[in-house]
């Protein structure tokens, strides 16, 4: 008991209490499992709970590997959820500090930290904790994917071993109703699956496409996870690599692209992009429109906005409530979709055709060129040309004359940039 009065109020000591750090070896012994009581563990984990808060003891804390063999005494005894939340607790703060996410991932702490998710037994550990223990859990393995060094100089949380992936598509499909536990374990996704291929594949491998195509459709998914989910997905929607040389190289959908389309996430943001949600959730509406970019890289997807859904991306491409992210996002999928020439079948109306042509000519007012990425958007009149069944379209969409009007303009003018203009020639 003095010993957690005196961690309470360690903060207004720098130099802490002595006896405290003196004796902590000696508290770790105390807590092996066939010394420790109920009571004493409880006192004990609060200390190093407190402890944990507070910048200059993580140090001590973690070089005596204190939370790491708390998590791990307090699933072998019939201990409170209280004392195993604290522990885990403790764990989650100091993983903040680089250093100390070393000392962690050294020490076993993400092994105890998926069998929290999971039910599993690391060294007696076993069951799964309340749910603050829990978010715990995920709030270190967040920390820890988002450590860049770490990942590239350990190894960080990539190791197969460690299943981080399977416990953390575990948690989310298991429809725990903690909002801020589920951000964590979609955030700890997405830092894991940037630019690394095998992770990707590890995730569609594990079941966790569905998990997350399921949470991203339903309303009843809170907006903020949904919108994780959303970056979730446009992460793993990045083609692994180029197949081929030169203009006859395509991307490589790999196995998360391939689990993305079987599981009609088009469809799926589709219905995302029309509904309310997107108004009040701009992030959201840019990451999926960021996720069907790279999507439509795919004669499959392609086909599936091509072109009936350029009406309703034209629309929104106008509207000025989209962001410019967004916006770019759109010009993109518009791109994408017009390099599948093989998709001659699916002609895209005189309207459509227009209306890309007068974003490339500003002659809208509710935005500037400047707003987009208008060397796309000739980038698609371009890509139509190449196919011989879209000349027709072209010639009564007055293409030509559109496009001779915007050579006219002037850089000065500030309504098209030399590039432009090069791209238009």
């Amino acid at each position: 008991e003095t010993l957690q009065n005196m961690s309470v109020g360690v903060g207004t000591n720098v130099r802490g209490p002595p006896a405290l750090i003196e004796n902590l070896p000696k508290i770790m012994q105390l807590l092996e499992p066939d010394r420790a009581t109920s009571i004493f563990e409880e006192c004990a984990t609060v200390v190093i709970h407190n402890l944990a808060t507070r910048s200059p003891y993580k140090r001590i804390l973690a070089e005596a590997r204190a939370p790491v063999h708390l998590a791990r005494v307090a699933g072998c005894l019939q201990t409170s959820g209280k004392t195993r939340t604290y522990a885990m607790g403790a764990l989650d703060f100091m993983s903040n500090d680089l250093t100390l996410a070393e000392l962690l991932v050294a020490q076993g702490a993400v092994p105890c930290a998926t069998a929290a998710l999971t039910g599993g037994k690391v060294e007696g550990t076993e069951g799964r904790g309340p749910p603050r223990f829990r978010e715990h859990a995920l709030g270190l393995l967040q920390s820890l994917a988002s450590c860049k060094p770490l990942q590239e100089t350990r190894g960080g949380l990539k190791s197969p071993q460690d299943n981080v992936i399977p416990a953390v598509v575990h948690f989310l499909d298991a429809g725990v109703p903690n909002e801020v536990a589920n951000v964590y374990a979609v955030v700890t996704l997405s830092y894991l699956c940037q630019g690394n291929g095998a992770i990707k594949s590890q995730v569609a491998k594990c079941g966790g496409v569905p998990v997350a195509c399921r949470l991203l459709r339903s309303a009843e998914t809170p907006a903020v996870v949904r919108t994780r989910l959303a970056a979730l997905m446009q992460s793993l929607s990045v083609p692994i690599e180029q197949i081929g040389l030169g203009p006859m190289s395509r991307p490589d959908p790999g196995r998360s692209v391939k689990a993305l389309l079987e599981h009609d996430l088009v469809g799926i943001l589709w219905e995302v992009l029309q509904s309310d949600i997107t108004s009040e959730q701009p992030l959201l509406q840019q990451y999926a429109l960021g996720t069907l970019e790279n999507l439509c890289l795919q004669p499959q997807a392609a086909k599936a906005v091509w072109p009936t859904g350029m009406e309703t991306l034209l629309q929104m491409l106008q509207s000025p409530g989209p962001s410019l992210k967004a916006k770019q996002h759109i010009s993109g999928v518009l791109f994408n979709c017009s390099t599948h020439t093989e998709i001659s079948d699916l002609l895209p109306t005189v309207e459509v055709v227009q209306a890309v042509l007068s974003l490339i000519t500003a002659e809208t007012d509710t935005l500037t060129t400047a707003e987009l990425d208008v060397e796309q958007l000739i980038g698609v009149i371009q890509n139509m040309t190449a196919n011989e069944s879209f000349h027709d379209v072209l010639g009564r969409a007055n293409a030509i004359q559109s496009l001779t009007l915007a050579l006219q303009q002037t850089v000065e003018d500030g309504k098209m940039r030399r590039g432009d203009k090069d791209a238009i020639a």
